[in-house]
């Protein structure tokens, strides 16, 4: 008798092998370009999702505190914080952040500045969150302080 009679499930064939690592190869070379081409707008959806939900803070504190809260966003750093109240957040460096003021109807020069005041209201103004592939708008009313994204709510 000979190996291959004797215990047929013992080892594999070099065709079977050969098949195993055709498929790995081809799972390989069809997920890494997904995960790719997916890390820019996860990045930039993540990033206005945690700006969305800081904002909203920022009108929450403002009401509760009784008190003027300043959410700045600081470009040339990299970074944004509610001023006075919480430490910088570092923002990562593919993602361009920018802000159009709604009162003031102009470009804001760096850092950028929205002010919520105690009766809920705003400074108010857009800001867009963008990498090379993809960009998101957050909108803040300046009568009301509500935070809404691309005409829905975050």
């Amino acid at each position: 008798m000979s190996a291959a009679t004797a215990h047929p499930e013992a080892g594999f064939s070099l065709l079977e092998l050969l098949v195993v690592l055709a498929l790995m190869a081809l799972a390989v070379g069809i997920a890494v370009p997904m995960l790719r081409a997916s890390t820019g707008p996860q990045n930039v959806r993540l990033l206005t999702a945690r700006l969305a939900s800081d904002l909203q803070v920022s009108r929450a504190n403002a009401i509760l505190l009784r008190r003027v809260v300043t959410f700045v966003i600081d470009p040339d750093r990299h970074t944004y914080a509610l001023d006075g109240i919480s430490a910088p957040v570092n923002l990562p460096p593919q993602v361009r952040v920018t802000l159009v003021a709604a009162r003031q109807s102009r470009h804001q020069k760096s850092p950028f500045r929205i002010e919520f005041y105690p009766d809920g209201s705003s400074t108010g103004g857009q800001l867009t969150v963008a990498d090379s592939q993809q960009s998101r708008t957050l909108a803040v009313a300046w009568l009301t302080g509500a935070v809404t994204l691309q005409g829905r709510r975050p």
